[in-house]
């Protein structure tokens, strides 16, 4: 199944494209941590406790959403 990681920042939402094939929501939900963790490492700071990466399979249900931003305190951790 083809999944799409959109990036939701308030008012802001960048679609994804191309998507990925996966065999599963579980798939899906690992690949979206590793983006997060990207999307954290490359713009430091840019993301704020409303920005989400939501997940999407192909018919355009939303499978579930991921804050994108760490909470206050766990950048140590």
């Amino acid at each position: 199944m083809r999944y799409y990681f959109n990036v939701i920042d308030g008012q802001v939402e960048i679609s994804d494209p191309e998507g990925a094939d996966l065999p599963d929501a579980q798939a899906a939900q690992k690949e979206a941590f590793a983006l997060a963790s990207e999307l954290r490492a490359e713009f430091p700071g840019q993301f704020q406790h409303h920005s989400v990466l939501e997940v999407t399979s192909e018919a355009g249900h939303r499978i579930f959403a991921l804050p994108i931003a760490m909470p206050s305190g766990a950048e140590g951790k």
